[in-house]
């Protein structure tokens, strides 16, 4: 099995008479309902459990099929108002590899991106960055630097931040 099961394909063969790949549909990893949960609440550490002799999660998955779209042909339809989130064509100076560096991430993208929110959202007067996080397919489970670098998320999920400062909330 792939790392990433949306990667796995099959093969078909074509009207040439070749086979071609074809893609598995992607899909979502589902909290699975679980008798386990009745005695305990579904937890994932942020922290080395080895020495307490405890599992880093409890967490089971079940998998489903997704009919996933591409949404260039309508990006302009949604609107952080409306939708949470919103679409925005930005050419960044920064190359690829600056993005490997979080100091660079910090010190350049930010800035970057304060810029374009107050471009496109004049009336705000205030950008907070939480904080970021690095994804990369290529690397392997063993290689994940832990509030640092991921691979692509597979599960259904409410974004978050581990981090996010209680003064977020103070009065400006």
């Amino acid at each position: 099995m792939a790392d990433h099961p949306s990667q796995e394909a099959t093969q078909v063969p074509s009207s040439e008479g070749e086979t071609r790949q074809r893609p598995k549909p992607p899909t979502v990893n589902y909290l699975m309902r679980d008798p386990l949960y009745e005695l305990e609440k579904p937890y994932m550490t942020t922290f080395d459990t080895t020495e307490l002799g405890g599992q880093d999660t409890n967490y089971k998955f079940t998998e489903h099929n997704i009919n996933a779209q591409s949404a260039d042909h309508i990006q302009n339809v949604f609107d952080l108002e409306i939708n949470g989130f919103q679409f925005l064509q930005h050419t960044t100076l920064l190359s690829h590899s600056d993005f490997e560096c979080d100091l660079s991430i910090v010190s350049r993208y930010y800035p970057d991106v304060v810029e374009l929110v107050k471009a496109v959202r004049p009336q705000v007067s205030h950008v907070h960055i939480l904080s970021h996080t690095r994804r990369d397919a290529s690397i392997s489970k063993d290689l994940v630097v832990p509030n640092r670098l991921y691979q692509p998320v597979t599960n259904a999920h409410a974004g978050g931040c581990l981090n996010f400062p209680a003064s977020f909330w103070d009065p400006r």
